[in-house]
């Protein structure tokens, strides 16, 4: 019996070291099951914050090339009008001169050139026609009005694309008043400012060819697009008074809210937007 006992009772102490030693396997594998677990967390944690700086990364590259891109663009819009104005006073000045060379001769010698020379001019207007900027009409009208003062010509102003502008003419046929009365047109004649005030600036274009003449710049401040410039006129156009361009200098900076429904902190979709549009609606920023 006593044998018996001291069997059953080794029997007994095996059993439960081994179900001790299975235990302890068991919370062995656990163990490592859970820091697997936790390893392969942290490394997809790892993974998805890496690949989150590279796409910022990405887009603020992005968004410095395409702010590259618009200041060179800018740059170069700001050195062609330059040119422009500075041929503009070329002209001007040789017009001057030729008038200044003209007042030897007599009253009725004057009448007599001014009338060929405008008759001359008429038929390049009339070859022009095609031009929405002017028309028969503003001929005829600069041709009287500049007969009655007894002028020796109209000079020519240069503009972009390689036209010429008849300002001094539009200027004798066209009121102040005229010019002021509806949109503002843009020296280019196809883009023209139909609305601006406190909320919203409209401006549309005749073709998707025509430039926007409209500089826009990122405010990395606020991260948000801005009016940069506007185009400018010369010092003896009327539309310099226009009240859409007193309301552009009354702030020193337009800071928008979206464009066209496009938020105005993404530059590539609002370059999108604009460049199929027709009609561009630019919703200034609230202040806060």
């Amino acid at each position: 019996m006593a044998e018996e006992a001291r069997r059953m009772a080794e029997e007994e102490e095996e059993a439960r070291r081994m179900a001790e030693e299975e235990a302890v396997r068991k919370r062995v594998e656990r163990e490592v099951a859970r820091k697997k677990a936790e390893e392969v967390a942290r490394r997809r944690a790892e993974q998805a914050v890496r690949k989150k700086a590279e796409e910022v990364a990405a887009r603020k590259r992005a968004e410095e090339e395409a702010a590259r891109r618009m200041a060179e663009e800018e740059e170069a819009r700001r050195m062609a009008e330059e040119e422009n104005l500075e041929r503009g006073r070329a002209v001007d000045g040789a017009a001057r001169t030729a008038t200044g060379n003209e007042t030897t001769l007599t009253e009725q010698q004057r009448r007599e050139r001014a009338k060929k020379k405008l008759e001359r001019y008429r038929k390049q207007a009339l070859a022009r026609n095609q031009r929405p900027a002017w028309r028969e009409s503003d001929a005829a009208a600069a041709a009287a009005a500049a007969v009655a003062q007894g002028a020796a010509d109209v000079p020519f102003v240069p503009t972009r694309g390689n036209t010429i502008l008849p300002s001094e003419a539009r200027a004798a046929s066209t009121s102040e008043e005229e010019l002021i009365a509806g949109a503002l047109t843009f020296p280019n004649s196809n883009v023209a400012i139909e609305k601006f005030d406190e909320n919203q600036l409209v401006v549309r274009r005749q073709s998707l060819d025509d430039p926007w003449d409209i500089g826009l710049r990122f405010d990395w401040t606020i991260k948000t697009l801005a009016i940069g410039s506007l185009p400018t006129y010369r010092l003896t156009d009327p539309r310099r008074m226009h009240p859409f361009m007193r309301m552009y200098q009354s702030k020193p900076v337009w800071f928008l809210e979206e464009v066209n429904g496009t938020k105005a902190n993404n530059i590539r979709e609002v370059m999108e937007v604009l460049k199929k549009s027709l009609l561009a609606k630019f919703v200034f920023r609230k202040p806060h």
